[in-house]
């Protein structure tokens, strides 16, 4: 079957500041996990749509803002994570639990501001949405519920599994030189891993692109008119890859989800790869679009919650986020090469049959983006 993405949509400069209006700064975007933020005063910071943004811990509520001081636009938070007052390191405006202004250095001579307008001015705030042990940020002023995006069923299943988070993490990120559709593109390919990773990908996993039951496609078909409608919340999916791992030593020291013998992928629109590992262990990618053709990388890792502590935790981390690398630098070189020659391919793209569910990502990507014209938030 055609595809519905041409190359310019993978470098087109226009194209993705549409789909940053239309997709990114419209829906509910994958910005935390929980342990992130379980202390009063943490907070992590990123950027989504190209917009500075900080969640803390205000007291016990998770709340997501612009992370630029009401003064002169300076960074409020400089790390990527830490704890501790929210002030603004360049001339000391102070901010409480609820971001309003509290405080500023002897304002009665520096700045003159009576009571009732410093009442007035508070940081720029998102909306925050918690589902089991994730945190959902939409920079939208007027944010869709977060069931028009996601299943009700599949926020059932997010709920009950993250809660199982463990508070311990870890956290790695990489700056890869492609599109961001191309990192979800490849995680809904499951011939690539029959190939590409042939010698890397663990053998305990069932990678065959055929052990599902496909169906007949025909190959001059145009999904812009021949492809069944699939609307926002049809395209996250859940998908189950069996396993033949011998249980871990370690197993026995966590609470243990459904799926002991299942690799589960859960993708999440637009742009989130979350993975439960014999239901004892989450990886969590983000593909976080920087430019047309930029994107950062970012990867977590977290047992589930221990029935008991056991010291080697970190290193079980580690070596799961290792391994995971080991697969994913192939997945970056293959796609950093594939992005370099997007400006020299004069040919349409075509869809095999067992490529189903990227049709469908193309589909409610263009639904989206060609919807929102350029330029208009």
């Amino acid at each position: 079957m055609r595809s519905l993405m041409r190359p310019t949509d993978y470098f087109s400069d226009e194209v993705f500041e549409r789909e940053l209006n239309s997709i990114f700064k419209s829906l509910w975007i994958l910005a935390a996990i929980k342990p992130m933020l379980s202390n009063d005063g943490a907070f992590r910071t990123t950027s989504l749509g190209g917009t500075p943004i900080a969640l803390r811990n205000c007291g016990g509520t998770i709340r997501a803002f612009l992370n630029v001081c009401r003064h002169r636009g300076a960074r409020l938070h400089q790390q990527e994570f830490g704890s501790g007052p929210l002030v603004c390191p360049y001339h000391g405006w102070s901010y409480d639990t609820e971001l309003k202004l509290d405080g500023l250095p002897r304002n009665r001579t520096l700045f003159q501001f009576e009571t009732d307008e410093l009442n007035e001015k508070r940081l720029v705030e998102f909306s925050v949405r918690e589902v089991g042990g994730l945190v959902f940020v939409n920079l939208s002023p007027n944010p869709i519920p977060i069931e028009q995006q996601f299943d009700p069923s599949l926020l059932e299943v997010l709920t009950a599994s993250t809660l199982q988070i463990d508070d311990q993490f870890v956290y790695a990120r990489y700056a890869c030189d492609f599109n961001w559709k191309l990192g979800i593109e490849n995680i809904k390919d499951p011939l690539h891993v029959e190939v590409l990773h042939k010698e890397t990908f663990p053998e305990m996993f069932d990678t065959r692109a055929d052990r599902a039951n496909i169906a007949p496609m025909n190959h001059q078909a145009n999904p812009a008119t021949d492809w069944q409608a699939v609307s926002l919340p049809q395209v996250s999916d859940v998908w189950d890859v069996p396993m033949s791992e011998d249980n871990r030593e370690w197993h026995r020291l966590v609470h243990r989800l459904e799926g002991k013998d299942v690799y589960r992928g859960i993708h999440l629109f637009p742009n989130v790869n979350l993975m439960i590992v014999a239901g004892a262990i989450f990886s969590i990618q983000i593909y976080n679009p920087l430019s047309a053709e930029k994107t950062e990388l970012q990867m977590h890792a977290a047992t589930t919650r221990p029935i008991a502590d056991f010291s080697y935790k970190p290193l079980v981390l580690w070596e799961h986020i290792k391994s995971d690398m080991t697969v994913l630098r192939e997945d970056i070189e293959c796609l950093e090469a594939l992005q370099s020659g997007m400006r020299a391919t004069p040919f349409e793209f075509e869809h095999g049959a067992y490529e189903s569910s990227l049709i469908d990502f193309h589909q409610v990507c263009k639904q989206l983006s060609d919807a929102q014209p350029a330029g208009q938030p």
